[in-house]
C-alpha cells in the first residue's frame, strides 16, 4: 500500500444487527456522526460518506479496502438497538497488517447516544496517538441538539433522503413531515431545517408546488448555524434550481470548505463516477445553451438508473432542449431495452 502523509481512515457503514430493518437508519446515522465527529480532526483524512457507504451490506476484506482507498486504517462496527439498551461495537484495524489496533464494546441506554458518539471518536483519536484540540473536541461535541427525540425524527427524515424512492414527490412530502416534526420538538434543530429546505425546493422546481421553494427554512438554518455545511447547500441548490450559477457555486464552495466529507454539499464537484451529479450538470448546460456538452453527460446514469430515473428523465422539463435530438432518443431507447431485459 503506497505511503501515506498522514493517517487516513476509512469508516465502514456499521451493521445493523437489531433484527429490525426500521433501526436501518440509526446504525447509517451512527456510520454519518462518526465519519462527521473525525472529519473535525485537524490531523485526520478521512474518506467521505458516499464512497464508503458503496460497501454497505458486503462482505468486504480490510487489507484490499485499504489498498483500494490508499487508507492507513479502517474502522468497522455494529449497532445492536433493542428497547431501552443499545449496543455499538467497534474495532480500528490497520489496513496494512490487518491487525486490531483498538476495540471496544459500548453498552449504553439510548439516552445517552450523543455522549457515547463522543466517547467513541475520541477513543479512535487516542488510539492513533494524535492530539485533539481543544477547539476540535468543541466541535464533536455540537449535535445541532440535545433533544433525543428530535434526533431520532431527524435521523428517520435523513434516512428518506438517501435511500427514497428518487423522483417521487410523496418522498419529499415525507421528509418534510419529519424534518417539520423534528423542528416543532426542538426549534433549533439547523440540520432538519436545511432538510426540510432541500426538500421543499424539490417538490417547488420539480413539481411544481406552491411555496417559497425551500428558502425561509434554509435561511432560519443559516440563522442558527452559519458553519452548517447543509444549510449552504441547500441555499446553493434554491440558486442552482433558479439559473443564478454564480451564487449557487459561491455556497457551495462555502459548504465544500466547512465540511469536506459531506456528501451531498459538494455534489457540484466534478466526480465522473457521480450519477447524480451527471445528471444535474446535463441540465445546467442545457439552462446555459450548450446542447452539445449536455449530450454528452447522461448517458452513463441511463445506462445504470432505475426506472424511475428514466421515466423521470422522459419528462423533466430541464432537459426539454434535448428532448428531440437523436442522440438523447437513442440514449432513453436504449435504456428502456436494458431495463425490459431485467438490467
Amino acid at each position: 500500500m503506497p505511503a501515506v502523509s498522514r493517517v487516513v481512515i476509512c469508516v465502514l457503514p456499521f451493521v445493523n444487527m437489531s433484527g429490525d430493518a426500521e433501526q436501518e437508519y440509526f446504525s447509517d446515522r451512527i456510520t454519518e456522526d462518526v465519519i462527521t465527529d473525525l472529519s473535525k480532526v485537524s490531523a485526520l483524512s478521512v474518506v467521505a460518506r458516499n464512497t464508503v457507504f458503496t460497501f454497505k451490506g458486503k462482505n468486504v476484506e480490510i487489507p484490499l479496502i485499504a489498498r483500494q482507498l490508499k487508507v492507513s486504517h479502517v474502522l468497522e462496527g455494529s449497532v445492536r438497538k433493542a428497547g431501552q439498551r443499545v449496543r455499538i461495537s467497534a474495532q480500528l484495524i490497520d489496513g496494512t497488517t490487518g491487525s486490531h489496533v483498538w476495540a471496544e464494546r459500548y453498552d449504553r441506554d439510548p439516552n445517552d447516544i450523543f455522549a457515547l458518539q463522543d466517547e467513541i471518536s475520541e477513543a479512535i483519536v487516542n488510539a492513533l496517538k494524535l492530539k485533539l484540540l481543544p477547539e476540535e473536541k468543541k466541535a464533536i461535541e455540537q449535535r445541532g441538539t440535545t433533544n433525543l427525540e428530535a434526533y431520532n425524527v431527524y435521523l428517520m427524515a435523513r434516512q428518506y433522503s438517501v435511500t427514497g424512492n428518487y423522483g417521487n414527490a410523496r418522498r419529499c412530502e415525507a421528509i418534510i413531515r419529519l424534518c417539520r416534526s423534528a423542528t416543532e420538538i426542538d426549534p433549533d434543530h439547523a440540520a432538519a431545517w436545511a432538510l426540510m429546505a432541500v426538500s421543499q425546493a424539490a417538490l417547488r422546481f420539480h413539481f411544481s408546488e406552491p411555496g417559497d421553494g425551500g428558502l425561509a427554512a434554509a435561511e432560519r438554518a443559516l440563522s442558527i448555524d452559519p458553519n452548517l455545511a447543509e444549510a449552504h447547500a441547500a441555499i446553493a441548490r434554491l440558486n442552482y434550481a433558479q439559473g443564478r450559477y454564480e451564487d449557487a457555486t459561491r455556497y457551495y464552495e462555502k459548504a465544500a470548505s466547512l465540511m469536506e466529507s459531506d456528501f451531498s454539499s459538494v455534489a457540484m464537484l466534478l466526480d465522473p463516477d457521480n450519477l447524480t451529479m451527471r445528471y444535474n450538470f446535463a441540465c445546467g448546460f442545457v439552462e446555459l445553451k450548450d446542447a452539445e456538452t449536455a449530450l454528452n453527460l447522461p448517458g452513463a446514469v441511463l445506462e445504470k438508473e432505475t426506472l424511475e430515473t428514466v421515466n423521470w428523465a422522459k419528462v423533466d422539463p430541464d432537459l426539454d432542449a434535448l428532448r428531440d435530438h437523436p442522440r438523447f432518443k437513442a440514449m432513453l431507447e436504449d435504456a428502456d431495452k436494458r431495463l425490459a431485459a431485467g438490467g
